[in-house]
């Protein structure tokens, strides 16, 4: 009786630290598809860096977190926010954040950008909390990008079929950002969330 107890128990202790490796597993792949799905296009980077004015939210279709950071950054608004907050004394402009987001892997001959081009790198992420519900997965994510800023977004993801899990929606509420992903077709664009009544 107390070798089927003690097998019983090893069974749960087990299954226990399986569905703890996959809970850590999950964690680490939502980390990634943060990084990724944070990122904006280099097109639309090159749009707002050219322009003679900050950028403006209607700049670009695809509004993603890294844009619309952009567009905080570059605003009139007090910049010391619950979400985010600059490391930087004194003014703090998109040209301030502009090479943080797009990493060189190479400043040589060749100039050779790491990818994506974001505000949330994945050696920048300090804590990424993950509450995982079967194919949906809740939380929050914190960045810091020494002496430039440091901030935290709430997330929403889903599992594919495939088994790769993709952000949903992110919100940075103190920032009145609250983005979700459209798609359309083979294709998808970040557009801000109506603003619930």
């Amino acid at each position: 009786m107390l070798c089927r107890i003690a097998m019983l128990l090893s069974l749960v202790v087990c299954s226990a630290a399986v569905t703890a490796f996959a809970a850590d597993a999950d964690c680490e792949a939502i980390k990634r598809a943060i990084v990724l799905d944070s990122a904006i296009t280099y097109e639309d980077l090159k749009k707002i860096g050219v322009a003679d004015r900050p950028p403006k939210p209607d700049d670009c279709e695809d509004q993603s977190l890294t844009f619309m950071l952009f567009v905080f950054v570059g605003s009139d608004q007090e910049k010391t926010k619950e979400d985010f907050k600059p490391l930087k004394e004194g003014r703090f402009a998109p040209a301030d954040v502009a090479g943080e987001v797009a990493r060189m892997r190479r400043e040589d001959v060749r100039r050779i950008a790491y990818e994506p081009l974001t505000f949330i790198h994945l050696d920048r992420i300090t804590d990424c909390t993950c509450t995982v519900n079967g194919e949906v997965a809740e939380g929050v994510v914190s960045f810091r990008a020494p002496g430039l800023y440091e901030g935290k977004a709430r997330y929403r993801a889903f599992k594919a079929g495939s088994g790769d899990w993709y952000i949903q929606e992110f919100s940075m509420p103190s920032l009145d950002i609250n983005l979700v992903f459209k798609r359309d077709g083979d294709r998808g664009v970040w557009t801000r969330k109506p603003k619930e009544r």
